[in-house]
């Protein structure tokens, strides 16, 4: 196959339909290696591209692993062309297909990248170039979703976009919600998608804000392994939490929204008692309510040798903090989280005494472990 014609064939087919959202590469695209129905060709393009190379339909598009070889070859060649005899020996178009060609195939390929940026930048239209981009890397996305390089260049393209708009673009960032969910459900634990999606809640209005909270609980019940995604929704309220306490987000005071949250948790826990991830949910807020009350973490990681009780191993050592009344502290996971305790405690988020003094927090987180305990002790059918 030759890789140059392969490259004008992809093109075309990308061109022709805006609203593929889907690229997969698979051993062949035969009748009987595929047997999907072809998307019919019409009169003028009847030889827009190879059968046996491209199958195209329902917006779907799926290349043969032996053109996608071919196509990568030669976009390197080109690649290479461009870089050695400098950018004015090939031209921007020529750039922009090989460059496609080997992000689809290759989306860790910085060079790749970071020559469609420089071409974007001297684009004439800046904005019908950016939404190009962002339907490529989308595209990328698909068959590698994990891929950190595309998704650093989707929030390059991204921020251009929103400092051209100079106003929050609803449907934008809607869409980056929605991109990074599937993502996220196509490779579970997919934290480069969901660390995407909470740098673009950052530019969402008051109202989209709310929306995405309670989108995320939805989402979370459904997928209570997925410690990520319950991230994610930290890093939600740690938002609304650093907003003025008159922002429309939020009806109530702050400390009412962690207690809310505590509260929607405790069924979750009833019913999975042994999923990790909702139990460094629960004690994050948990720490919350300690920092607000005045408990200070401490910085060192051992506890005293004298006390029996304050011995950990290693798993443990890495996320304790310190204590407060002999109860251990621990330290969030994330600097985010890190971040909105220090808030919390420095009172510039929330006031001392909002919070439930840190006592009771103590004897209430203590009450609910030992219900949990007993409960699984007295239920031998859980198979925990």
């Amino acid at each position: 196959m030759d890789g140059a014609c392969l490259i004008l064939e992809l093109d075309h087919i990308l061109r022709s339909d805006p609203l593929i959202d889907e690229v997969g590469l698979v051993p062949s695209v035969s009748a009987d290696a595929l047997p999907l129905e072809q998307a019919p060709q019409s009169a003028d393009s009847a030889s827009a591209y190879d059968p046996s190379a491209f199958w195209v339909g329902d917006h779907k598009l799926a290349v043969a692993l032996v053109a996608a070889r071919a196509m990568y070859s030669a976009a390197l060649l080109t690649l290479k062309r461009a870089r050695t005899a400098g950018p004015t020996s090939t031209g921007d178009a020529e750039l922009l297909q090989a460059t496609q060609v080997i992000v689809i195939v290759n989306p860790e390929h910085y060079t790749a990248w970071n020559t469609r940026k420089r071409v974007l930048l001297r684009s004439p239209a800046p904005e019908g170039a950016a939404s190009v981009e962002l339907q490529l890397s989308a595209l990328a996305l698909s068959v590698h979703p994990k891929s950190e390089a595309t998704w650093s260049h989707r929030r390059w393209v991204l921020r251009n976009l929103l400092q051209i708009a100079k106003s929050p673009q609803c449907s934008v960032l809607e869409k980056e919600s929605a991109l990074a969910q599937r993502c996220a459900e196509l490779r579970p634990m997919n934290y480069r998608a969901w660390s995407h999606r909470a740098w673009a809640a950052q530019w969402m209005p008051p109202g989209q804000l709310r929306a995405e909270l309670q989108a995320s609980r939805v989402w979370a019940e459904q997928h209570v392994t997925d410690n990520c995604g319950l991230h994610y929704r930290r890093r939600l309220i740690l938002l609304v939490l650093q907003r003025s306490p008159g922002d429309e987000v939020t009806a109530t005071s702050p400390g009412l929204l962690v207690e809310q949250e505590r509260a929607w948790l405790t069924p979750l826990l009833d019913y999975y008692q042994g999923r990790e991830a909702l139990w460094l949910h629960r004690r994050f807020f948990a720490q919350i309510n300690f920092a607000g009350a005045g408990a200070e973490p401490q910085a060192t990681v051992k506890q005293p040798e004298s006390d029996p009780k304050a011995s950990t191993s290693p798993s443990q050592a890495s996320d304790t903090g310190g204590t407060f009344k002999g109860f251990p502290v621990p330290f969030p996971l994330w600097s985010a989280e890190q971040t909105l305790v220090d808030e919390v405690d420095s009172g510039s988020v929330v006031a001392s005494g909002i919070m439930a003094s840190a006592a009771e927090s103590c004897a209430r987180e203590e009450a609910f472990v030992t219900e949990v305990v007993e409960r699984l002790r007295s239920d031998t059918n859980l198979g925990l």
